[in-house]
This record gives structure tokens, sequence and C-alpha cells, in this order.
């Protein structure tokens, strides 16, 4: 039985099969010996690379130490393929408009191909962009705050004014007023 290299030199190199291996098996795990280092080493089942165990996620079974049979950029690549076939990121979208708003996923986009796209007030598509991935924000769910009825899709300009004169009547009252005294008193 062969066991692969790591890439280091054939006479600085030798085998020692450590651990559940018998006569014709492949062990799930041995150690690779360079020099006076010993590296323990595992096949990952997806990808088929030998690679040290530290590539690999632990798992404790019975309080004996073992390792998931695939590693760690195969264990990524698994877990992104689950959730975009799961639906990617509209799901939790999708369980936030539910408990906050009672709506489904559906719903919100009949309301924003309704609206175009667009901001139920100022009749424009939303600009801001999420900071992290850079990714435009959409549209926030507008609703009544006594009642809880949703209104409409708004841009996140138009929903904290809507929220702001929602909370306090007299917000946009004085926030008129402050525009106009500083257009006053630039315009001496």
């Amino acid at each position: 039985m062969t066991l692969p290299e790591l890439g280091r030199s054939a006479e600085r190199t030798s085998y020692v099969v450590a651990h559940n291996g018998s006569y014709g098996v492949t062990p799930r795990w041995y150690y690779v010996v360079h020099g006076h280092h010993p590296v323990r080493v595992k096949r990952c089942a997806t990808c088929t690379e030998t690679k040290p165990v530290a590539e690999f996620h632990p798992v404790s079974r019975n309080s004996t130490l073992e390792y998931r049979s695939y590693c760690k950029p195969c264990a990524r690549s698994k877990r992104r393929a689950a959730y975009e076939k799961a639906g990617g990121k509209d799901v939790p979208y999708a369980q936030v408009l539910k408990r906050e708003y009672g709506l489904t996923l559906e719903q919100y986009n009949d309301m924003l191909k309704r609206q175009a796209h667009r901001c139920a007030v100022c009749r424009r598509p939303e600009t801001v962009t999420i900071k992290k991935t850079g990714e435009v924000r959409r549209l926030a769910v507008d609703h009544d705050h006594v009642t809880g009825t949703v209104r409409g899709l708004l841009c996140h300009r138009c929903n904290i004014l809507v929220w702001a004169m929602e909370d306090n009547h007299t917000t946009l009252s004085a926030i008129e007023k402050y525009v106009e005294n500083f257009r006053n008193s630039f315009a001496k």
C-alpha cells in the first residue's frame, strides 16, 4: 500500500501507518515523518487530497478525537451549496418579513413589482448600500406602528422621515423651521 507524499523530497519522507489501518485497508489517518517531525495527515473524501489533520474539523465521539471526512475548504463549499439550494439570503429575510409584518416573500416581491422597484414616497430606487457587501439595500417595509398594517415599501431616507413624523408630529415642522432659518441666515 503506497501513501501519498506532501511535496517533500522522497529521501526525507517516510510513512508510518498509525490509526485504524489493517492490511489492505487505507487508514483514516496516518503520520508522515519529515525529518524528526511527524505530521498527522488524512485524505479528504471529497477532493481526495491528503492534508494535515489541522485542515479538517474535529469531531468528539465517545471521548475520542476524530476528524470529519472532508477538509475545511470542502466543508465550506458544501455549506455554501446547501445555503444557496435552500434559498440563500432570502430565507432569513422571509422569516423576518413573516415575524415582523405578517408578509411572505412573495407578497413583498409583489409589492415591489407594483411600485416598480421604487419608493412609495419619493418614487426613486433605493441608493443606500450595505457597507459589508456593497449591495443596494432592500426597500423597507413601512407599517403603521399602532395597527401594524403594512402601507408600502420605502427607501431608507423616506422610511426614517416617516418614522420621525409618525413618532413625533412636531418633528417635521421643527425640521422645516431649522432649514428655513439656515437659508435665511445664509442669504444675508
